[in-house]
């Protein structure tokens, strides 16, 4: 079916030229006519505008039988697997909607953006909508991603996530930001520490700083933290993401750090499992004489040689929040003790989202 032409294409008939010789008369007509004129020139494209609207109103049955109109309540799908049933929510069908779902969603962040979308940490909404375009698109469309605890993390006020490293990049923290984007409402932006040796590339150093995740310093995660934002840090260090596929499920040492700077800032600690992280990169060997050509401190080689993730399951797994007593200035002994009960938690998270995995949990929240 064809549609009436947009109202800005209506043709303006012009308006009847005056005749010589009657003076003011004239002109006064022909302004009284042109008016008359004006007013029926707005009826006209009033009524074009209700009936273009009303066509395309028309087509919204079948466009969103296509997936392509907006603000739509997303169909629920209860799938059977043996006696265990799964609740899975279609939030997106394609990667234009996801990306059309970003833009959305940055929009509705509750940072203090200024005129020109900067907030006072340097983060860019125009970077964070190409950045997260591109996270959200693999977490929802190339990785079969599972959110389970969501409702751990706060909403709003400062809150540390302190999680575990599991694959040789960055993947973790790239599906965890995702998570946390897409899964809160409203959407919140987990800001981490990056390491430092990003700042020695020049595209990497930009990206990092003006999509929120800041060089991996103190005064940093303080400062992060004074401003109630959401903290995400890994206590393994690149210890954690130096893991090779054997040991994949396991917790190398944490650092003490973090939970000195949670009792300072009196913020709530947040325990994550990332599960699959090994699988979607399976390192065999850490080449460190590479990983010095490129800036890093290794090079992750699998199978395939090239550290490229495969379209696995990935198990993010939210545990309640801890709350520890203290200023910070406590005994070693008693840091030690604490980052050893945070530890134990991500370790029984961990094995909790390894169930998930093999389907002995129901009541799960899928991401497609």
């Amino acid at each position: 079916m064809l549609l009436s032409p947009c109202p800005q294409h209506v043709a303006i008939p012009p308006a009847p030229a005056s005749s010589a010789g009657h003076g003011g008369r004239n002109s006064r007509c022909a302004l009284a006519s042109a008016g008359t004129h004006s007013e029926s020139t707005r009826e006209k494209h009033a009524e074009a505008r209700t009936t273009y609207r009303s066509r395309i109103e028309a087509h919204e049955p079948k466009r969103a039988r296509r997936g392509i109109i907006q603000n739509k309540t997303p169909p629920t799908v209860v799938v059977s697997a043996g006696q265990d049933h799964y609740r899975q929510q279609i939030v997106a069908t394609s990667p234009l909607e996801t990306y059309r779902d970003v833009s959305a969603r940055v929009h509705d962040l509750e940072l203090p953006f200024n005129r020109y979308g900067v907030d006072p940490f340097g983060v860019s909404r125009r970077h964070l909508r190409q950045g997260l375009s591109l996270l959200c698109i693999l977490y929802r469309h190339y990785f079969r991603s599972h959110v389970h605890g969501i409702e751990n993390v706060p909403q709003r006020g400062r809150a540390m996530l302190i999680g575990n490293h599991a694959g040789g990049v960055a993947l973790d923290a790239a599906m965890i930001i995702a998570s946390i984007f897409l899964e809160m409402s409203p959407p919140r932006l987990a800001q981490g520490m990056a390491e430092k040796f990003l700042n020695r590339i020049p595209f990497l150093s930009q990206w990092t700083f003006r999509t929120g995740q800041l060089t991996g310093l103190p005064r940093h995660a303080a400062k992060l933290l004074e401003d109630d934002r959401l903290l995400m840090v890994f206590p393994e260090g690149a210890r954690g993401t130096a893991k090779l596929y054997k040991e994949r499920h396991s917790l190398v040492e944490f650092g003490t750090g973090f939970m000195r700077l949670a009792l300072q800032s009196k913020a709530p600690i947040v325990p994550v499992a990332f599960v699959g992280g090994g699988e979607a990169i399976p390192t065999i060997y850490n080449a460190t004489t590479l990983g010095k050509l490129v800036g890093a401190p290794y090079f992750p080689v699998t199978p395939y040689l090239l550290p490229l993730p495969m379209p696995v399951r990935l198990d993010i797994v939210y545990g309640a929040p801890m709350h520890f007593e203290g200023n910070g200035n406590e005994d070693d002994r008693v840091i030690l003790s604490y980052v050893e009960q945070v530890k134990t938690a991500i370790a029984g998270l961990i094995d909790e989202g390894r169930r998930h995995r093999r389907g002995a949990e129901p009541n799960a929240r899928l991401t497609p």
